[in-house]
């Protein structure tokens, strides 16, 4: 973009009657701040959680906003998708059963825009035939059902509340089970929106609270956030009035500019999450582990930018705190295993769009040439390096064959029935030991080549007695018949054809590159990032002491009040 001198370049401006430096470092700093503090939609913090440990949690995601604004508006992405599918799956599964202690019917009041987007993703709309066919077969298989005792209203607010940590349970023991919560973990747990639907049918009461309930625990409200996205848009109609009268701006404004574009966006995509709640709320008692578990109903974002995903499986157990409440990165699981979240690819573009917006000022007029080359440079980096640090994610999960496909499938029962021995809940991936572990009797394990296994297996995956309710895999349409291919193949019984027909994929035996590897690449590329970032902040700081006289006229704008 060319900005034209008409006066030769001056210096601090007091702005007595026309705007001054003064208030462009107030007007930018403000907006500054609006994208970066009171932006922030915090999940619920754990019950032991006290005042200074929420402040410097705050602290640490301001900080995080201010390096990483696009981290930000892509998390808030992510988390609308992981709200919009816990919506559609609490009408599909509270459908199934109406039967259950908290018998009532759930109306589903999805989003006008929602609605009108409906057929056009094709997600939603398999989701969406999917919730009609278990209406259906609900209203075929009841006859005359008995009439719902009560109507509950299920919104996008109440799916974001969930999703939270909004709702809680109370673990207790399970008597068919040798598993109980341990003295020291804590006395209720958050229950994720997808699972609240799952055990609402049978075990948990609806909780009964409405959307007005929910915001009225947020501490803002439509008011507060049309607020705060017209402070941040305050800049950008001063900047779009200044360009349309051939005024320029300064380099500050430009790196305000595309905070205020960000944190627009973001407020738009955060419109519907309650805001700053501190108190959740309990759903009832389920008892401890649950008959199905707790499949993983989220990743965590930051180890899925670092590949840590799956890699341990102890890990929250090293992190207590994530047991009594949600990670403020979590984002939905990836939908396939082994393949790169969609997550990552939507932040390369983010951050490219959102640095692309430095190149605004590509043309100004600096104070020095040693100024103008850096921002030149800092401006490049900014756009190119976020999509070639998230390429190490992709390169790290390559993987090429290690080991012997035989001798793998005939080790791994006796290394699961070994390994997995913790509860599981809603912080843990789903993975194929955890399963082997809830699926089998004592007995099973000392005969993990008998035919007692391997039917138990097939009836899992077809969904026979006694597993005809479990949830829904996923699974590919050819997995059963895989599955007893590869049966044959741990008996012993497969030939060397076979092996080599069905044993080539991911799931065998593989190597990759080191953790240690992605870490470096991505921390580099980061840093590097972040340091650019900062030195673009500091030419447009410098930039004041030297800027177009007209960059002090005011424009009607300047004159609309903003605090």
């Amino acid at each position: 973009m060319e900005q034209t001198t008409p006066h030769p370049l001056v210096g601090w401006q007091d702005g007595d009657t026309t705007r001054g430096t003064l208030s462009i470092i107030k007007t930018c700093a403000a907006t500054i701040f609006a994208c970066t503090w009171t932006i922030q939609h915090l999940n619920v913090p754990a019950a032991h959680d006290g005042e200074l440990s929420k402040f410097l949690r705050a602290c640490k995601w301001m900080l995080i906003t201010l390096l990483l604004p696009e981290f930000i508006l892509t998390h808030a992405i992510v988390e609308l998708s992981l709200a919009l599918g816990c919506m559609i799956w609490m009408g599909v599964t509270t459908t199934c059963d109406p039967d259950g202690p908290g018998h009532g019917e759930i109306q589903v009041k999805y989003p006008a825009w929602m609605r009108m987007l409906w057929f056009n993703i094709p997600d939603i709309s398999e989701l969406r035939e999917m919730s009609r066919e278990a209406t259906q077969q609900h209203r075929s298989s009841t006859g005359s059902p008995r009439p719902p005792t009560h109507t509950h209203t299920w919104t996008l607010t109440h799916a974001y509340f969930a999703n939270m940590g909004g709702f809680v349970y109370t673990p207790v023991a399970n008597p068919n089970s040798e598993t109980s919560p341990g003295f020291n973990e804590p006395a209720t747990r958050p229950l994720i929106g997808n699972w609240l639907g799952r055990y609402m049918v049978d075990q948990l009461q609806h909780p009964g609270i409405t959307e007005a309930e929910i915001k009225d625990k947020s501490k803002t409200d439509g008011f507060a956030k049309v607020f705060s996205v017209f402070q941040v848009s305050h800049l950008v109609l001063s900047l779009i009035v200044r360009r349309a009268q051939g005024l320029p701006i300064s380099q500050l404004e430009v790196l305000t500019l595309a905070f205020a574009v960000c944190g627009v966006a973001t407020y738009a995509v955060y419109w519907y999450k309650p805001k700053n709640v501190s108190v959740p709320v309990s759903v009832g008692v389920l008892q401890y582990p649950p008959i199905f578990g707790f499949g993983k109903s989220f990743d965590s974002f930051w180890r899925l930018l670092t590949n840590d995903v799956g890699r341990h499986p102890d890990v929250w157990d090293r992190h207590p705190d994530v047991w009594d409440r949600i990670p403020n990165d979590n984002i939905p699981i990836a939908g396939s295993s082994g393949f790169t979240h969609h997550a990552t690819f939507l932040l390369a573009f983010v951050s490219a769009v959102f640095s692309s917006l430095h190149a605004i000022a590509w043309n100004f007029d600096f104070p020095t040439p040693a100024e103008e080359t850096i921002w030149h440079v800092c401006t490049i980096l900014t756009i190119l390096l976020p999509p070639l640090g998230l390429l190490a994610v992709p390169l790290s999960q390559a993987t090429w064959g290690q080991g012997n496909p035989r001798d793998f499938f005939s080790r791994m029962p006796r290394k699961n029935g070994r390994s997995y021995d913790q509860g599981l809940t809603d912080t843990r991936r789903s993975d194929p030991g955890r399963l082997y572990k809830y699926l089998l009797w004592p007995e099973d394990i000392k005969f993990k080549n008998g035919p007692r296994l391997r039917q138990k297996m097939m009836d899992f995956v077809d969904m026979k007695e006694p597993f005809q309710r479990r949830p829904d895999l996923d699974l590919p349409q050819d997995y059963g018949q895989h599955l007893r291919q590869l049966m044959l193949l741990v008996d012993g019984q497969g030939s060397k054809k076979m092996v080599e027909k069905v044993a080539k994929t991911n799931v065998f035996p593989r190597r990759s590159l080191p953790t240690a590897f992605n870490k470096w690449f991505l921390y580099t590329t980061m840093g590097s990032y972040c340091l650019a970032r900062l030195a673009l902040v500091a030419v447009g700081l410098s930039s004041l002491r030297a800027m177009p006289e007209a960059v002090y006229k005011a424009t009607w704008a300047d004159y609309i009040p903003a605090i």
